[in-house]
């Protein structure tokens, strides 16, 4: 767990055609810049504990 004032993150989201036909899909690649650990996701859920875990605390909710 991250105890410093400052954490940083690089977030890159794209899209991505799906194999069937159908509209695309979202995903997305996030980067914990202190710790350079990386992780990548489809829900925005699984960014959202990335973050919460790196950071040590909860994330902001809409």
């Amino acid at each position: 767990m991250v105890t410093q004032s400052n954490v940083s993150f690089v977030i890159r989201l794209w899209l991505e055609p799906r194999a069937a036909p159908g509209p695309p899909e979202w995903r997305g690649h996030v980067f914990h810049v202190q710790t350079r650990e990386e992780a990548y996701f489809r829900q925005l859920a699984d960014l959202l504990k990335f973050v919460e875990q790196k950071a040590g605390v909860s994330p902001p909710h809409p």
